[in-house]
């Protein structure tokens, strides 16, 4: 149970993280939007090259930002499915043992039973 306990809370962390990555990414390419906007307004409106300059250079960070957000998010993503499929087969490889353990138990059980009716049984005839 402990074991079980402990890749749910490790599963349960990487969705907490996944999700603060996915938050990160969208807020960057919100940014990015409005960023360009900007420029575009910038240049259609004949704004000044120092303001222009610095917008583009805004731009090109705010594009690596959200590359590196998307990187991290399906870095996540992965870890996630890695770390699900490792729980699924873990849970499916615990409960063929436990079966295992309790078909042997029954069949224990049925060789005492017949034992026993066969002690009893010359006592009837």
């Amino acid at each position: 149970v402990k074991d079980h306990i402990a890749l749910l809370t490790a599963i349960k962390g990487c969705f907490v993280l996944r999700t603060k990555t996915y938050s990160t990414w969208q807020n960057a390419q919100v940014t990015l939007a409005k960023k360009k906007d900007t420029e575009q307004k910038l240049r259609s409106g004949g704004g000044k090259a120092e303001k222009l300059a610095q917008i583009e250079q805004e731009i090109r960070e705010w594009e690596e930002k959200q590359k590196d957000g998307q990187k991290a998010f399906e870095d996540n993503s992965k870890t996630l499915k890695s770390e699900i499929e490792k729980y699924e087969q873990e849970r499916a490889q615990e409960f063929k043992m436990k079966f295992i353990k309790y078909l042997e138990t029954m069949m224990e059980m049925q060789q005492e039973l017949i034992r026993l009716w066969e002690d009893y049984q010359p006592d009837t005839q």
